[in-house]
């Protein structure tokens, strides 16, 4: 009867742990970013009226790169904009990208092995994009994502990236090229 009193005790206590944010368990770097997205949307969400709520948002860091990007949706949906990347604090690197409908982004790019790593971007339209990036040099790349919903997308950026008149067709070329430099 003890043994099962204090493992009935010990599981409340871990559920309780886990639930409360204050576990002993570590997250993932994807979970960890995304749920600190969630976080800040949330907080925005709820304050509205706090100072610098109708700003885009500012990297906190000096800019380290500031290059053209798109992001494909598998619906066949091509958004264009603006990726500012903050000169790297160990493994992580604050990002912010201004998007042309109008939807401004931040979070961040964490480093897992070399060039790659996972990054986490929360938009005040709601969006909040999860993935995989790498470089390829230091102003080129690309990433794997989704959506809060899970829908996935593909994100190119860099210096061949045009700022505007992009067609799935180029983008699927430079996706490709990109592929070809991943294999490599």
């Amino acid at each position: 009867m003890t043994a099962r009193f204090l493992s009935l005790v010990s599981a409340a206590f871990l559920l309780a742990a886990c639930n409360s944010g204050d576990s002993f368990l570590e997250w993932d770097e994807e979970t960890a970013a995304m749920l600190a997205a969630q976080e800040a949307a949330a907080e925005a969400a709820e304050n509205p009226d706090a100072e610098g709520a109708d700003e885009p948002p500012t990297l906190e860091a000096g800019v380290g790169l500031v290059m053209t990007l798109a992001i494909m949706r598998d619906s066949g949906e091509l958004e264009m904009g603006e990726l500012a990347i903050a000169e790297s604090t160990g493994t992580s690197r604050q990002a912010i990208a201004a998007l042309e409908g109008g939807d401004s982004c931040s979070g961040g790019f964490v480093a897992t092995e070399g060039q790659r790593g996972t990054f986490a971007l929360s938009c005040e339209s709601g969006t909040i994009w999860l993935g995989d990036y790498i470089f390829f040099a230091e102003d080129l790349g690309g990433a794997q994502m989704r959506d809060q919903t899970g829908a996935p997308a593909r994100m190119i950026y860099g210096p061949d990236v045009p700022q505007s008149g992009m067609g799935a067709t180029e983008f699927d070329a430079l996706w490709a090229a990109r592929e070809t430099m991943a294999g490599s």
